[in-house]
């Protein structure tokens, strides 16, 4: 099971486009490669064009180009002919892929008026907004206010277990998100 979240930025207008990530939505995870990979703009625009996306990487494409980068193809067709994959799960991932760049099956990139209308509709695991060249996040199932990703990742970390706490600041750190914890 996943944890769901939206990502989003703020318009001139003051309005919010977003995208549904079906994974690792927590600042541990979205959170930190938004802060390390997801600071321009225009490239949070591209990311923003893809539509709902099932998990976020360090750059803006869909999720068949992740799987056959991840299983070390140049091409989609070169899945099955290397034996990466069953023809049939090729084909499925095709269907899926076919149906993203038609705008047919796929969820394309949504406008809100305002943060509280993105929090009404989308009242799911975290939502991040990029607003003013700043990550904000917003916790949707606690009700917390929007706070800075840093010090969402800190609640986060507070409540892991003091095995992982240390290695999780250290990845905060790597992103550029300074997260100091209470003694």
């Amino acid at each position: 099971m996943g944890t769901p979240c939206i990502i989003g930025k703020r318009n001139q207008d003051g309005t919010i486009t977003a995208i549904y990530c079906n994974f690792d939505g927590y600042p541990t995870g979205v959170g930190l490669t938004l802060a390390a990979h997801y600071t321009d703009p225009m490239k949070v625009d591209r990311l923003l064009e893809l539509g709902d996306i099932w998990s976020l990487g360090n750059e803006p494409v869909d999720v068949i180009t992740h799987i056959v980068a991840a299983l070390g193809c140049k091409h989609w067709y070169e899945l099955t002919y290397l034996n990466k994959l069953d023809e049939k799960t090729v084909d499925e991932l095709m269907d899926m892929y076919t149906r993203r760049i038609t705008g047919k099956g796929e969820r394309k990139a949504q406008t809100y008026d305002s943060l509280d209308a993105l929090i009404y509709d989308t009242p799911t695991g975290y939502q991040y907004v990029l607003d003013a060249g700043k990550w904000r996040v917003h916790d949707g199932e606690s009700g917390r206010r929007w706070v800075s990703l840093a010090t969402a990742a800190r609640h986060e970390i507070t409540d892991m277990p003091e095995d992982r706490r240390h290695n999780a600041v250290e990845e905060c750190k790597t992103a550029g998100v300074t997260v100091t914890l209470q003694a």
